[in-house]
């Protein structure tokens, strides 16, 4: 296994648990410079350093994004506008740029310990028992986790997001506008996105949902 495929899925796990390319990054590079050469101590080590590292006073992530998204206007992105460029293909981007971000936020909203064990099996697709060695835990630990935060997730999209039921109020295509006037979202700078026409699927298990986002793409090799 090259250095690149085993740093990867730290960072990937850094992203959706923080929600900042920069600060998992960081995380990630923290870790390897103190278990240098150990591959194995890797993951742990960031897991308990994102899960333990986390503040009690927790934003509601929730309430952020129904205060950007859910509101009673929208705000049309066209081909004319000046992130689009006349190119179709650079709106999709954005689309799938706005539906990942949008549920990495959710994701934030729930506590740290279900968001890492989420993460771990839905995201990397990790196993039951290797999700419970990464977080020092038990598979029993690990599933009753899962079930909560899967829950949690249920209970705020299930209602709302186009993702879970084509029939809710939150499409992304309407929302695109308000998410980048909130700051929401930026014209990427990374490579994840190849141009694929935006296409909302609907995905009635949380857990499916999350594994069909787009990749996250390491940046650079450290």
């Amino acid at each position: 296994m090259d250095h690149a495929s085993q740093i990867e899925p730290l960072y990937v796990f850094a992203v959706f648990m923080l929600g900042s390319r920069e600060a998992a990054f960081v995380a990630v590079a923290d870790v390897l410079g103190e278990h240098p050469g150990a591959s194995g101590a890797w993951l742990p080590a960031l897991v308990a350093r994102l899960v333990n590292g986390e503040k009690a006073a927790r934003v509601n992530r929730f309430s952020e994004l129904t205060d950007i998204l859910r509101t009673n206007s929208t705000i049309p992105v066209g081909l004319s506008h000046p992130l689009v460029q006349g190119d179709v293909r650079r709106l999709s981007t954005l689309l799938w740029e706005l539906q990942r971000t949008c549920l990495i936020t959710t994701l934030r909203g729930i506590t740290a310990e279900r968001r890492a064990v989420f993460t771990l099996l839905h995201v990397l697709g990790m196993s039951i028992e290797h999700t419970a060695a990464a977080c020092s835990t038990t598979p029993s630990a690990v599933r009753v986790t899962d079930i909560r935060g899967r829950k949690d997730l249920a209970n705020y999209l299930g209602p709302r997001c186009e993702h879970m039921d084509e029939n809710n109020p939150c499409h992304c295509v309407d929302r695109l506008g308000n998410a980048l006037e909130g700051g929401l979202v930026h014209w990427p700078n990374h490579h994840d996105h190849d141009g694929t026409p935006f296409s909302p699927q609907v995905h009635h298990d949380v857990g499916n949902l999350y594994a069909s986002l787009p990749r996250v793409r390491l940046p650079i090799v450290m």
